[in-house]
């Protein structure tokens, strides 16, 4: 199944989620719309809530540390989120796009400002009279070019909302992927630890029984080879997580932090597996929730506002004004007055083409976008569905057979039908299993919250922020999102 778009044609605009908070009132003339971003900044806020269950707290300071983590509580995976949204130095950056985008929609609202000239005449032949000229101009090109330039600022109001809104949802998941990260490097040191605690306790006992003859050197360097090779794995597992723990603290803002707190040892994300699902659902998930996607049409609305922006500087400029003059007789007169530039040697063909250009190539953009939001979601799908696999086969059968193994070893120990060798090798491959089983539960919690991410943040069908229209216009025909289905 193909997506694609046909026709290089409609004009794109990107409904409901965020049309309606424009806010302010415009004046037919003059044109004055609210500067106030509350309404859009509120917009992106809903998006990311909506999707994530996460407020952003984007109204609190971005310098002030949060106050739901004060650096040495146990750490959970919401209350990393919640952090990251408030202190994440990026995405406030970013959110501050909104408020640009609002002044320059409304900067779109406004005419030129009218121009003022005043001359006062002094005599030179000595006679008297003070000749005065006064007079108003004002550009009325503006008033048929004002509607295509709100209609191109307005939409690239929504794209950058829907941009910052999608830039979010990446933060979200990329904090709760490093806390989950975390977590398992937690629980992976935990094991090391336990299993150098058992080594050395062998040791012990196998030095003790070398006095008495009961068992051999290389019983003796075997084991402490071992120990010494997991006292250099724990050292191995001990700083992955002090750096995974500064990665997380980068992300929440505190890149400054100590890092001597710890986690909940808490894991949360859906597994979308556990009954069995078709991969197509998500793929077409992402197609219809995907706010980057949302962002990439709002940009070709725009795009194709500036083409027929470009269509109007066609007409000729036209000024208009009224004078009043007064000669050295002291006689005066009013006089209204007209100027209009004539289209010679620049009839705007040049900047229409480019607009045009730049029009074709969001259009190239928008579908590269969607095609990237399908490849990133049958990736993660796949990756998500194989290590799942994988986990289940582990618990089920491998990590349960070692632990089986490792009490039927204790048992024979202690009934004296085996000696130590056996027992040291059979905790041994536990431990083994218990760590790669850490680690591939780290590497599933990464790839399930990278498909919920893929698919537009959340697994749970949103209304969509691609919905879309067309308008009619003598220079554009029609274009359309259409499903082909492959010859």
């Amino acid at each position: 199944m193909i997506w694609k778009i046909q026709d290089i044609s409609i004009r794109l605009r990107v409904l409901a989620l965020v049309s309606a908070p424009t806010g302010g009132t415009v004046l037919l003339l003059g044109g004055c719309a609210s500067l106030d971003p509350a309404a859009n900044m509120q917009a992106a806020s809903t998006l990311v809530a909506d999707r994530s269950e996460h407020n952003t707290n984007w109204d609190a300071p971005w310098n002030e540390p949060s106050t739901m983590w004060n650096g040495g509580m146990p750490l959970s995976s919401d209350v990393a989120v919640g952090v990251a949204l408030q202190n994440n130095r990026a995405i406030r950056r970013q959110v501050e796009q909104i408020v640009a985008a609002r002044a320059e929609y409304v900067q779109a609202h406004l005419l030129p400002n009218p121009v003022v000239n005043v001359a006062i005449g002094f005599p030179t032949d000595g006679m008297g009279g003070e000749p005065l000229t006064v007079s108003l101009v004002q550009q009325l090109a503006a008033l048929w070019r004002r509607p295509d330039a709100i209609d191109e600022a307005e939409a690239q109001l929504h794209a950058t909302i829907l941009s910052v809104s999608d830039e979010a949802l990446r933060l979200v998941a990329s904090v709760r992927q490093t806390h989950a990260a975390v977590v398992y490097a937690e629980q992976a040191v935990a094991i090391q630890r336990e299993n150098i605690e058992l080594l050395g306790q062998a040791v012990e006992l196998l030095d003790a029984r070398l006095s008495v003859g009961e068992a051999s050197q290389l019983d003796v360097n075997r084991t402490a080879l071992d120990l010494h090779v997991a006292q250099v794995l724990l050292e191995d597992r001990s700083a992955t997580l002090q750096r995974i723990k500064r990665e997380l603290l980068a992300l929440l803002g505190r890149a400054d932090a100590s890092t001597t707190w710890t986690t909940n040892g808490i894991v949360s994300f859906e597994n979308v597996f556990a009954n069995e699902t078709d991969e197509q659902r998500y793929i077409e998930l992402a197609q219809m929730q995907r706010l980057d996607v949302a962002a990439a049409l709002a940009t070709v609305d725009a795009r194709a506002a500036a083409v027929q922006f470009q269509e109007t500087g066609r007409f000729p400029d036209v000024r208009g004004g009224m004078g009043y003059q007064q000669n050295f007789s002291s006689r005066s007169g009013v006089f209204p007055s007209a100027a209009m530039t004539v289209p010679i040697f620049d009839d705007n063909s040049a900047r229409i083409t480019t607009a045009e250009s730049q029009y074709r190539q969001s259009i190239i953009e928008a579908d590269r976008v969607l095609q990237n939001a399908v490849a990133e979601t049958r990736s993660a799908w796949i990756n998500a569905r194989s290590q799942w696999r994988v986990i289940s086969s582990f618990e089920q059968d491998i990590v349960a057979l070692a632990e089986s193994n490792h009490l039927l070893a204790q048992d024979a120990f202690n009934a004296g039908e085996s000696d130590l060798t056996v027992l040291l090798e059979a905790q041994r491959q536990l431990n083994d299993l218990r760590l790669e089983l850490s680690d591939r539960r780290a590497a599933a919690a990464t790839y399930f919250i990278e498909l919920e991410r893929a698919v537009g943040g959340s697994f749970k069908q949103q209304s969509s922020p691609t919905s879309i229209t067309g308008f009619e216009s003598e220079r554009i025909d029609s274009q359309t999102w259409q499903q082909e289905e492959p010859q």
